[in-house]
């Protein structure tokens, strides 16, 4: 769920445009609208997201606890991600 403010004035009635389109794409609304547009899926179950990226977790991810696999799974790729950057 996303608020937005109308107008930096709090009056009724009135529907500040340029200051609604910075706060959507302020919040990634607009980037997720765009990726969705683009056929790419925006939220998995996680069934389905241990089944696509479960080969990134440390030894596969055949455990029956699909939240010990995610967390191994996020936990993997924080370690790349870092290493990438050189450490964090």
């Amino acid at each position: 769920v996303r608020c937005l403010k109308p107008n930096d004035d709090n009056r009724s009635d009135s529907f500040d445009k340029p200051r609604m389109v910075e706060q959507l794409r302020y919040s990634g609304v607009l980037e997720a609208v765009r990726v969705a547009r683009a056929g790419f899926p925006v939220r998995y179950v996680h069934v389905e997201f241990i089944a696509r990226y479960g080969l990134l977790a440390p030894g596969g991810a055949m455990t029956a606890d699909a939240h010990e696999v995610l967390l191994e799974l996020i936990g993997a790729v924080e370690e790349r991600v870092l290493d990438a950057d050189g450490g964090g």
